[in-house]
């Protein structure tokens, strides 16, 4: 999903420049298309370390919205941890995703929806291995 960025990238600068938003002698618009291309490439190691450290310790598929189980000790503050991270990744997501809509890039707004869906799967993954834990003892 990530990957798809760079062509999204692209789309957007070139759909921008043929309706007219950069004068023709302004200067190329391929500077900032290849600074977010090459973002996207920077962050990539980083977001896939990310998506298999929070597989580590779940519990895939799982109901997307269900209560969190009554924790004690480490477990609870392993699952506040994650909750922290998750809310934190998605209020940014969300507001990224507001910042698409209003500025109109096309393939972003669907790649942001998904990267959403990728952190509340891996929050309900969190919470239903926790869930199986408090139900087997």
């Amino acid at each position: 999903m990530a990957l798809l960025m760079i062509p999204a990238t692209g789309w957007y600068y070139l759909f921008r420049a043929m309706r007219g938003d950069y004068l023709p002698s302004a200067d190329s618009i391929g500077i900032p298309i290849a600074i977010q291309s090459h973002t996207v490439l920077l962050f990539l190691l980083p977001l896939n370390v990310f998506v298999l450290l929070s597989l580590m310790r779940s519990s895939l598929p799982a109901p997307m919205f269900q209560p969190k189980p009554c924790l004690k000790g480490k477990n609870k503050l392993e699952l506040w941890f994650w909750d922290i991270v998750f809310g934190v990744l998605l209020a940014l997501a969300v507001v990224v995703l507001i910042l698409l809509v209003i500025d109109g890039d096309h393939i972003m707004i669907v790649l942001m929806m998904g990267f959403i869906y990728l952190l509340l799967s891996l929050r309900a993954g969190k919470v239903n291995y926790q869930r199986k834990i408090v139900s087997e003892k």
